[in-house]
């Protein structure tokens, strides 16, 4: 399937867009209903709590760890974390 090629100068689209909306599999989205969002989407998804949600904490506690503060020595290695 030329839209799953692991090459980026082979895939579909690369050379027209428009080649990607003929594609047989998405023959089935009317594309001008889809730009102006008169689409609904095939699955809403509800949030429960926030505190019961594991992804949301999950997905946080790699947001802190993007910003903790680190010690590095002369020879770049880390020291010791800072919370």
């Amino acid at each position: 399937m030329r839209l799953l090629n692991k090459n980026p100068k082979s895939r579909i689209g690369v050379n027209d867009k428009n080649e990607i909306r003929k594609h047989p599999f998405f023959k089935s989205i009317d594309w001008n209903k889809l730009y102006n969002r008169e689409i609904e989407p095939p699955v809403m998804l509800t949030m429960e709590e926030e505190g019961d949600n594991e992804e949301i904490q999950y997905l946080k506690q790699l947001e802190k760890a993007k910003f903790r503060d680190v010690d590095y020595g002369k020879d770049n290695q880390t020291l010791n974390r800072v919370k």
